[in-house]
């Protein structure tokens, strides 16, 4: 407990004896007793990630901590709500909960105002009556701390809110978010869009206020190795995006560029919180070009005004992953507030050893460098965050859902850095967040199943629905599956996949998509093309999985396949020292 004397100008430790409630944020602290000596404190989030409704009275008298006795309908546990004391009545109005909004207004009764320990008593008062000012009906209150009902609320007290508390305002319609829109973008139509506050003016609303301050209050100047370290990631940038074949930074530019993107990134939650408008790119897989294409035709990463997440797999299989991860780390590390990189099953040392990307990192820089350049970029790998949370109400992950998460606070539990080793039950549920598929039918008896990839598990439209009812989630968007047209829906729209490599595998011919959210959640798919295949080159047919209906099936080209070819010597093992972030060669 701190106290601050203004005669002073200084801050004080109190020294508090009793159950103290422990560190918590987000709850309310009401003065009551003679001339305010003592502090009702209620409610709040724990450093656990738990949620109160105990109430902990503190005697400023003899600096004593009791705990508040609670009778009647207590309300849920909840942070960040308003209280207030009126009289012997203490009144609650919203809150958060869980991932979920509160709603209703509650009274308590508080008894023992003389005493140390106070008790609270009373019930939910939905609609006061009689002379009461406060009246509780309608489409918004009175009271100037309002807050929008579960359905949504007035554009003009949604903007009183972002002004007031400095948070976004979201509007929840339906059970699910629905795209009203798809874009297509073909190798000869396309459409370059700049943004400007005419064509988007709900992606500029933020800057009003904020240009306005800047005018006033001039930004305070950097320092000199940060404008340095800026114009190093802005050269970067320009390279990958212009010349990304020719690029191939040293060995000790790699381990300074990853050293830094392993510590900024490790700070970051298990489940990241992203403000929309928003981006979210699925499976990348190597293949640079599909990203400069969406990145050409959806507006450049460096100028654009809009949040990014990825889905994860951004290496194996494609001819560029080096490429790609460096240009996604670069972005990361230059604007980090707007870009969110998570992690996939190909963000797995086990996985990406044999898939392409080791062997990526052994051609460009031999067998000694290159082992030591894969086993730095894995470290970075392991402190990824598994998943991401946009506007409360989307929720994205790579693989799926598994019968470890039940809430989303078990995906925030989830520690890191981690290799992921599937044996040991701690990395179960991450294992399972990276490598689990919807199941092939939809109303499938079975809520999970053995997976057929062999990692991870299936699960039916019976566990999606329960998941977003507990969790107040409107989507769930992953990737981890290749898609004909780039994307397919799953358990009545609820859950949507997105897939942005085209052409998988340099066979599949499937389109790339992207999906664009909005301020007001509303969504969008950027789809393109593959690039149509040179005269003369044919692809490998491959068989059709089964897939039940409503999930769109590969495309497969029935055409000739061509001879096969030797398969190159196998490459030969590191025999030289191999070492990490802080070691160094003895």
């Amino acid at each position: 407990m701190w106290i601050f004397d203004p005669r002073a100008e200084q801050w004080m430790v109190l020294e508090a004896v009793g159950p103290h409630p422990g560190p918590r944020l987000g709850h309310s602290l009401l003065l009551f007793g003679d001339q305010g000596s003592n502090i009702l404190m209620w409610g709040g989030c724990t450093e656990t990630y738990d949620y109160c409704n105990m109430g902990y009275c503190f005697d400023g008298r003899n600096n004593t901590w009791s705990v508040a006795e609670m009778s009647g309908n207590v309300p849920c546990p909840r942070s960040f709500h308003t209280a207030t004391l009126v009289g012997r009545d203490m009144w609650v109005y919203g809150g958060w909960a869980g991932y979920r909004t509160c709603t209703g207004l509650w009274k308590a009764s508080v008894a023992g105002q003389q005493v140390p320990k106070a008790s609270l008593s009373g019930d939910v008062s939905a609609a006061p009556v009689g002379d009461s000012a406060i009246p509780a009906t309608g489409d918004v209150t009175s009271l100037s701390y309002s807050v929008p009902r579960q359905a949504g609320a007035s554009r003009t007290i949604m903007r009183d809110l972002h002004h007031t508390f400095g948070v976004t305002p979201y509007y929840r319609r339906g059970d699910h978010i629905p795209v009203t829109a798809v874009r297509l973008y073909t190798s000869k139509e396309t459409q370059l869009v700049t943004p400007s506050r005419e064509m988007f003016p709900e992606a500029f609303g933020r800057l009003s206020t904020a240009s306005t301050m800047s005018a006033q209050q001039p930004a305070t100047a950097k320092r000199p190795d940060a404008v340095a370290e800026e114009a190093w990631l802005d050269g970067m940038i320009s390279r990958l995006l212009t010349d990304y074949d020719a690029y191939t930074p040293t060995v000790p530019e790699l381990e300074r560029f990853l050293l830094l993107a392993r510590d900024t990134i490790a700070v970051e939650p298990s489940l990241v919180s992203v403000d929309p408008p928003v981006k979210i790119f699925g499976d990348i897989h190597g293949q640079m070009s599909d990203l400069i294409k969406f990145f050409t035709m959806c507006g450049n990463p460096t100028t654009d005004l809009s949040n990014y997440v990825f889905l994860g797999d951004y290496v194996d299989r494609g001819p560029n992953s080096l490429a790609v991860v460096c240009l996604l780390f670069a972005l990361k590390l230059r604007y980090r507030s707007r870009f969110f990189l998570l992690r996939g099953n190909h963000e797995i040392r086990s996985v990406n050893h044999d898939h392409g990307f080791r062997d990526e990192c052994l051609t460009r820089y031999g067998v000694e460098q290159g082992s030591r350049v894969w086993l730095m970029f894995n470290e970075v790998f392991d402190v990824l965050p598994p998943t991401a949370l946009v506007a409360r109400t989307v929720f994205c992950l790579h693989g799926g859902l598994c019968p470890q998460l039940t809430e989303l606070k078990n995906a925030y539990s989830i520690q890191r850095p981690t290799p992921v080793d599937p044996e040991v039950p701690a990395d179960r549920l991450l294992y399972n967040l990276l490598w689990s598929d919807p199941s092939e039918q939809e109303d499938d008896p079975r809520k999970y199943k053995d997976n057929a990839r062999g990692g991870g598990v299936q699960f039916n439209r019976t566990v999606v629905d329960e998941f977003c009812q507990k969790n107040s989630i409107k989507l769930i968007v992953r990737g981890h599956e290749a898609a004909t047209e780039g994307f397919f829906y799953f358990a009545g729209g609820k859950l949507l996949t997105v897939f942005s490599a085209t052409n998988y595998c340099g066979d599949q011919n499937n389109n790339g998509a992207m999906l664009y959210l909005d301020h007001n959640l509303t969504s969008t798919l950027e789809v393109i093309k593959p690039d149509p295949v040179p005269h003369g080159h044919h692809r490998r047919a491959t068989p059709p999985r089964p897939i039940a209906s409503g999930r769109l099936l590969p495309t497969v080209d029935m055409s000739p396949t061509p001879a096969p070819t030797p398969k190159p010597a196998a490459k030969p093992k590191p025999t030289g020292p191999v070492f990490s972030f802080g070691r160094k060669p003895q």
